[in-house]
């Protein structure tokens, strides 16, 4: 079990690089983000009650432009590589 562990924690980070992955991604992001905030209405976002649709597709969409423009700026701007045994969860 720990020998399978130890491997697992080894091989390199398991994650497609193409910009489809991570515009999915981000996509996903920020409609997790989104769904949160109007149907659970954390943080007192209820107090904006005729907004509330509104504030949530407005943090969505902040934090799908974010996730992207991170991801776009460190994977392909930057060209670090996370798929070399060099980039671990442990070492």
């Amino acid at each position: 079990m720990a020998g399978r562990l130890q491997k697992l924690l080894s091989q390199p980070y398991p994650e497609e690089e193409s910009l489809i992955a991570h515009l999915k991604a981000a996509v996903g992001v920020g409609f997790l983000i989104f769904a949160i905030l109007y149907f659970l209405r954390p943080l007192g976002i209820d107090q904006v009650q005729p907004h509330v649709l509104r504030h949530s597709a407005y943090a969505g969409l902040v934090t799908f432009m974010v996730s992207f423009l991170f991801d776009m700026l460190v994977f392909h701007g930057l060209k670090i590589a996370r798929d070399q045994p060099s980039w671990t969860f442990k070492k």
